[in-house]
């Protein structure tokens, strides 16, 4: 799948746990870097492209999806600031958040699946590709929402099907 994304996760002033620059900073802790140029070398971009994110206040999702994968990150600590920083580590405490992924989940069973990243990476584009093709936007809470739900959908089928999730995204559009 491609990995140049253009469509963005961006954050809110009043929802401070999704907040860009609480993002940006949990990606340079996750990725143990300390600069713009680091962070860029380690994503594979220019540091320009992390000025650009930073002049608009949105991260590319695939910055989250790498560095979740490449550092063994929990995408939900990423994105939220809540339940353990690496994944499987389930001794650490929530940062950045009073509510955890189990009590956002419903139960620990659910929190404690493990995340396919191609599968979870394939909907974010598609949502973002067909979104940005047909300039829909929504509310951050209503994207997450879609995306956690077509995820869990092709979750279950072990591989993101195009026609099917094109199928779902015309019924938001």
């Amino acid at each position: 799948m491609n990995d140049q994304v253009d469509g963005m996760v961006e954050g809110k002033e009043e929802m401070l746990s999704t907040n860009f620059e609480e993002i940006l900073e949990r990606l340079r802790h996750a990725s143990l870097s300390t600069s713009d140029r680091q962070l860029a070398d380690i994503l594979g971009i220019d540091r320009q492209n992390i000025t650009a994110a930073k002049k608009k206040k949105r991260i590319p999702p695939n910055w989250i999806i790498k560095i979740g994968e490449q550092f063994g990150v929990s995408f939900d600590w990423l994105v939220y600031g809540t339940g353990a920083m690496h994944r499987g580590d389930e001794r650490e405490e929530s940062r950045g958040g009073s509510e955890s992924l189990e009590a956002r989940s419903g139960s620990k069973e659910e929190s404690r699946r493990p995340v396919k990243p191609e599968i979870l990476r394939e909907v974010i584009i598609g949502v973002e590709q067909f979104m940005e093709a047909r300039n829909v936007i929504l509310a951050h809470e209503k994207k997450a929402e879609l995306i956690l739900v077509l995820y869990e959908m092709f979750l279950a089928s072990g591989e993101v099907e195009s026609d099917i999730l094109n199928r779902y995204l015309r019924l938001v559009a």
